[in-house]
């Protein structure tokens, strides 16, 4: 395999729209997205509801910032963040099915462009086994999600399919994190433990709304969620980094 970041980030003469990657800038931009979260994680752990779900959708909503600012050239990340603060906002009302329907769907397409974040990065270096591969293991998993949905959290009809159809994305997208991890760069190893905390606080959240909810569940599904958002993005940002360095020096 040939490695060149230069591949993936926009090269010296086309680097004019990326915001210059200094402390200061980085500092003041995550500083400010840690502080909506744990505004948010605060409200979650209290149970103060109305202001929870206020701060809710801006953390991601912030997230998404910071990508198109630093990294816009991986606008696929971009996109899947924004589908993100969308289901966060439609699980708000998350009491009602249809929300849940929605909230689902706008998370189906935050995974959907997540995978093709990665593979904007890693698609010189999949092979052929590499994508049949994938393709059956979505098959698989499907028809195993769909069962499961159905016996453990007693889902029936148009939100069971979509369900099935969300897990499956979901661990696909964790099964993309671990090729690009070993294809591509070591960096992608904070994404493999996004993909971790994603199937947590969606099992979590799974077990709450259809099994047994307990006390400030909130608090634990967003804790596992933003730290997620957060590993998720943390790759294509060292990667602009260490991209930034190279032209530096070059």
């Amino acid at each position: 395999m040939t490695y060149s970041i230069l591949d993936v980030v926009p090269k010296k003469e086309n680097s004019s729209s990326l915001i210059p990657l200094t402390t200061t800038n980085e500092v003041i931009l995550f500083t400010v997205f840690g502080v909506l979260c744990l505004a948010e994680l605060v409200f979650a752990f209290f149970e103060i509801e109305k202001a929870r779900k206020i701060v809710k959708p801006f953390c991601t909503l912030f997230l998404a910032l910071i990508a198109l600012l630093f990294t816009p050239w991986n606008y696929f990340f971009v996109i899947g963040v924004l589908f993100g603060m969308v289901g966060d906002i439609f699980f708000i009302f998350k009491d009602q099915k249809k929300f849940i329907l929605l909230g689902l769907v706008a998370f189906m397409l935050n995974h959907v462009f997540y995978i093709l974040a990665t593979w904007s990065v890693i698609r010189n270096e999949i092979e052929a086994f590499h994508t049949l591969f994938l393709v059956a293991f979505f098959l698989l998993f499907f028809a195993f999600s769909f069962l499961a949905l159905e016996k453990f959290c007693h889902m029936k009809g148009l939100l069971r399919f979509t369900g099935s159809i969300y897990m499956t994305l979901l661990v696909l997208d964790f099964a993309y994190q671990i090729l690009a991890r070993t294809t591509y760069s070591p960096f992608f190893i904070y994404s493999i433990f996004g993909g971790v905390l994603f199937i947590i606080s969606d099992s979590i959240l799974t077990c709450t709304l259809f099994i047994k909810d307990f006390k400030r569940r909130d608090f634990p599904i967003m804790l596992t969620y933003l730290g997620a958002q957060l590993l998720f993005y943390l790759p294509y940002f060292l990667l602009q980094v260490q991209a930034s360095n190279f032209v530096k020096n070059y």
